[in-house]
């Protein structure tokens, strides 16, 4: 019953395998000097690219089925052009598993025989088969025929069995003439295993030792060794190879785009397989004939859902003219029926292209992914029909300099460039700049105080031919004239500031700024044509920055210029009112004030005549000062001075009036 059932689940794959002829790749032969080094491509269509190098120290690794959780690796040894079993291997790959699956296992049990049907090495390899692969797998296995041989003491040994022949083993032992053609890196492996092949005596069977050497004369077949299977696969049974790691991008974050599909010099690929449970796939491609750049849509149904925790994807390859694959994505996630978007690559040239479509599970790396039966399409890239690029917007100037501005713009979708014009007029002849990629251009050799037009146009350049979209909007800009070079403070009082600076050529006029902070926000005085300005109503004993602004005006628009230099002024203190002078005691006087706002000290002088010159006596924070040593009889004149010190300067208000005093 189990034979029965095996044999209808090889004959439905073949009805779904025979579909698929684009899979019918011829392989490379593996004594080709192309190496596993050589570059391939990460997802390559069909199984030929496994074949390189097969049976050397360099064949691929391919991952295939699990024993428990662990993915099996297999080293192919063998094409139908060389290495393991080429004399029948037509449209397989020879695979053999990278290491021994089971260990102490006996050839046979009881150890009288070395016949291999039927025998226990023959069950485990048979269980092997039975229990270490999905269904879809399974059906990728190409039968084939063991026929009866006898012991063989030279080359090329013995291909055959003990006993009776195997006529549709799926899962094999290697022959003692198979082990002799294996490449001595792959031969040898972590321990030894059984040949189903029989030795010199009828109850000794052939296998290979822990230095992978072959023993044909065999040893006794109740020995235990391991088990180390071998399969055909069916070339046509392969939809994809890739590499089992991080091979393909990820399906649900990447829905509707196509992935340029790199090179792989590395040599461990897992598989996607043809899948019978999800045959009756359909697709249909909207448009035949597209430009690069361009959105297809792809009609699909019957994408059949199997799962609910692994990607479950209608995925596209795009193949070009030389059957190269080059791009590869996920064009639906989760989805039976619908229609899906996807945008050809923009760069392509125009020419004859092909897309393959299918429903997939991808089960992650290592494991082995299964498709549905594969929708081909030629589709035909012809740039000619590429239409104008859009017109750019948010197009801005900003002038950078006196002599440069910068020009910028948004994005256009699937533009090559850009190209910027010039202009004196808004509606005159415009000067072409130069065509950049990027989003801005800087604009030099402009001149300062004259008003510039610009405008922007995106490209498309496709196999040689130049479209153009319409002009953006127009923008301007006037680079900015120079600031005053020199700013003066001219006159200082109590409450004003006094300023000039030098006159700019070409301004209109000026704009007076001030602050209380060097770096602080500038609040805007005024707006004039002349080089000077007074500046009123300020706090004595506060310091004050000023700075100066030019502008030019025209068509009623004012356009600023640079600033001056920043100068500072303090507004002077005013004199200290109310100044008296009594007798403290004999030759004593007492000095005192009115004090004054924003002073942080005072400054008494002394005098022997009211309008004569004054000695500086001392400097106190209080408002007043015993003065003594004065002189008996002679009339003394005091003037009191308000200071203020900021940022370790000090700041000196006026001269009070004299206070008159006599020493009695």
């Amino acid at each position: 019953m189990k034979g029965n059932s095996r044999k209808r689940v090889l004959a439905v794959a073949m009805s779904v395998i025979s579909s698929v002829s684009i899979f019918l790749s011829v392989l490379p032969n593996g004594s080709s000097e192309v190496s596993a080094a050589t570059p391939r491509k990460a997802i390559s269509v069909g199984a030929g690219v496994l074949g390189f190098d097969s049976n050397t120290s360099k064949a691929a690794t391919v991952y295939f089925g699990a024993d428990g959780k662990s993915p099996i690796a297999w080293r192919v040894v063998g094409n139908d052009q060389h290495g393991v079993g080429h004399n029948y291997n037509r449209g397989n790959l020879t695979l053999l598993s990278n290491k021994v699956i089971k260990t102490e296992v006996p050839f046979d049990e009881k150890g009288l025989k070395n016949e291999y049907s039927g025998s226990t090495l023959h069950d485990n390899v048979y269980s092997i088969s039975e229990n270490d692969f999905s269904e879809a797998e399974k059906s990728a296995f190409s039968t084939r025929r063991i026929p009866v041989g006898d012991y063989l003491s030279e080359e090329p040994y013995t291909d055959g069995v003990a006993g009776s022949e195997l006529s549709t083993a799926h899962l094999w032992a290697l022959s003692s003439n198979e082990a002799f053609l294996l490449d001595p890196s792959i031969r040898k492996t972590d321990a030894e295993y059984w040949l189903r092949s029989p030795g010199y005596k009828s109850s000794f069977s052939a296998y290979v030792n822990i230095n992978g050497a072959l023993s044909y004369l065999g040893i006794d077949s109740i020995t235990k060794k391991g088990v180390r299977p071998a399969f055909n696969l069916r070339m046509a049974s392969v939809v994809l190879a890739s590499p089992a790691k991080n091979g393909k991008p990820s399906a649900s974050a990447n829905v509707g785009t196509l992935s340029q599909i790199k090179d792989y010099t590395g040599n461990q690929w897992k598989l996607t397989i043809l899948d019978r449970e999800r045959s009756g796939f359909t697709a249909y491609l909207k448009e035949q004939k597209v430009y690069a750049g361009q959105t297809c849509h792809i009609s699909y149904s019957d994408a059949v859902l199997k799962t609910t925790d692994k990607d479950e994807c209608v995925s596209v390859v795009l193949l070009d003219s030389t059957a190269t694959p080059i791009y590869y994505g996920c064009i639906a996630y989760r989805s039976k029926n619908g229609t899906a978007e996807m945008k050809i690559p923009s760069g392509l040239p125009s020419g004859k292209y092909k897309l393959i479509v299918f429903a997939e599970q991808r089960n992650g790396d290592y494991y082995t992914d299964y498709a549905s039966n594969v929708v081909e399409f030629s589709i035909e890239i012809d740039n000619t029909l590429t239409p104008n690029p859009a017109v750019p917007n948010n197009v801005k100037a900003v002038a950078t300099s006196s002599t440069r501005a910068k020009v910028s713009w948004d994005a256009v979708p699937g533009a090559t460039g850009y190209v910027v014009y010039r202009s004196l007029t808004q509606n005159g002849s415009y000067t072409r700049l130069g065509t950049v990629e990027g989003t801005n251009r800087v604009c030099t050799g402009l001149t300062a105080g004259k008003m510039y037009y610009f405008k922007v146009r995106a490209i498309i350049q496709v196999d040689g031919v130049v479209k153009y979209s319409d002009n953006s909007e127009t923008v301007s800009v006037v680079p900015p004239i120079a600031g005053p070079s020199e700013l003066k403070v001219t006159s200082v009082s109590n409450t004003a500031v006094k300023l000039a600076w030098d006159a700019v050529p070409g301004a209109t006029g000026y704009v007076v700024y001030r602050s209380t902070t060097p770096d602080g926000t500038y609040t805007r005085l005024a707006t004039l044509n002349a080089t000077n300005r007074k500046c009123p109503g300020l706090t004595s004993g506060t310091m004050y920055y000023f700075k100066v602004r030019s502008y030019i005006e025209i068509n009623g628009t004012k356009y600023y210029g640079n600033f001056s230099p920043v100068v500072s002024a303090v507004p002077s203190l005013p004199a200290p009112e109310n100044v008296k002078a009594v007798k403290a005691s004999a030759n004593t006087a007492k000095v005192s004030w009115n004090a004054v706002s924003g002073a942080t000290g005072y400054v008494v002088y002394r005098s022997t005549s009211a309008d004569g010159s004054y000695t500086r006596l001392a400097t106190v924070s209080s408002t007043s000062r015993n003065c003594s040593g004065l002189a008996s009889g002679q009339t003394y004149y005091f003037k009191i001075r308000a200071i203020t010190v900021i940022d370790g300067t000090t700041y000196y208000g006026s001269m009070s009036e004299p206070a008159r005093y006599t020493v009695n």
